[in-house]
């Protein structure tokens, strides 16, 4: 049997030709040989470890008491493995929980340390916002950190923990909007725009301020991406709300967008993205060179679907 390492380039660029890029994706994550021997991999971002996407689940499981609506798992798309992450009931923003209280299975904890009841369905649907690693789950040391509850709250685990624990020092009020590993180190970014790193993920970890707060009051949605040259970049969306009858629908007026400015400790509005594509979601976003894909065009950005809000009417 023919090896790879002996096909000549003109050959893998052709059979590379045909391929679509979750299949690029696919080929080199094969093995080492077929990630050496086929052509690079379009430019696009740094992924921590080589990290392969997955995506995240929370599974409602009512035939099991003391998790129901509760569990999280995380999904991994190509080889359909799944690993589970400690229950939505195991944050600390969660006071008590009670599987058979329907309607009101979370009492949630407030800032001001009082609580509130809230049903399982929205403790799925919104507080959740996000949930990132710091490498692959294979790794021994893998984190996983989350922004939680009503206030944006950090809190983090290791893939056999039981319980999520609150990630301290973070500085005032939360309000976190975005959080990403870049340097194997945690960001996390405010609704405010201040962006913070933190030296570790535990007890007590040291943070920094790595860039000021640009704005008094708080954006509509942000998002910290890294960009192909691996700088980090702050995207702010603004919306409209746009209401026909009980729907209202969220419309995206516009985005703009800053780059850190790590020698002066803050973001600079910039007016292009050159070549980039920015792909922007609720739970993960990233930026890819447009060079080396055909018929795609750089300085633009790529958005999830605007929410629907549906309102009850009362008398």
């Amino acid at each position: 049997m023919g090896k790879w390492s002996t096909l000549p380039v003109y050959l893998l660029d052709l059979i590379d030709g045909y391929l679509e890029f979750v299949d690029k994706v696919r080929v080199h994550a094969v093995c080492v040989s077929w990630n050496s021997y086929f052509p690079n991999m379009p430019k696009g971002p740094k992924l921590e470890g080589k990290q392969l996407p997955w995506l995240l689940q929370a599974f409602e499981n009512n035939d099991d008491a003391s998790h129901g609506g509760s569990d999280i798992h995380l999904f991994n798309l190509l080889t359909r493995a799944q690993i589970q992450l400690p229950p939505r009931h195991t944050f600390p923003d969660v006071k008590e929980y009670q599987a058979e209280r329907d309607g009101e299975e979370y009492v949630l904890m407030e800032n001001d340390g009082d609580f509130y009841f809230n049903d399982s369905y929205s403790i799925r649907l919104i507080l959740v916002s996000k949930i990132v690693l710091s490498s692959p789950p294979s790794s021994d040391d893998c984190v996983v950190v989350a922004i939680c509850g009503e206030y944006g709250r950090l809190a983090w685990c290791k893939l056999n923990d039981k319980k999520w624990t609150p990630l301290e020092n973070s500085g005032g009020p939360p309000r976190f909007q975005d959080v990403i590993f870049h340097n194997n180190k945690l960001h996390a970014l405010n609704c405010r725009g201040k962006l913070l790193v933190f030296d570790s993920i535990g007890p007590n970890p040291e943070v920094k301020e790595i860039a000021k707060a640009p704005f008094y009051y708080a954006t509509d949605s942000m998002y910290l991406v890294k960009d192909s040259e691996n700088e980090l970049i702050m995207v702010c969306r603004y919306v409209d709300l746009i209401q026909k009858g009980s729907i209202v629908n969220e419309h995206t007026e516009c985005f703009k967008v800053y780059k850190h400015d790590p020698i002066n400790f803050s973001w600079v509005k910039v007016n292009t993205i050159g070549d980039d594509m920015l792909f922007l979601g609720f739970n993960s976003s990233l930026a890819i060179s447009s060079v080396g894909f055909p018929g795609y065009k750089g300085n633009r950005i790529y958005f999830t679907k605007e929410i629907v809000i549906r309102y009850a009417g009362f008398d």
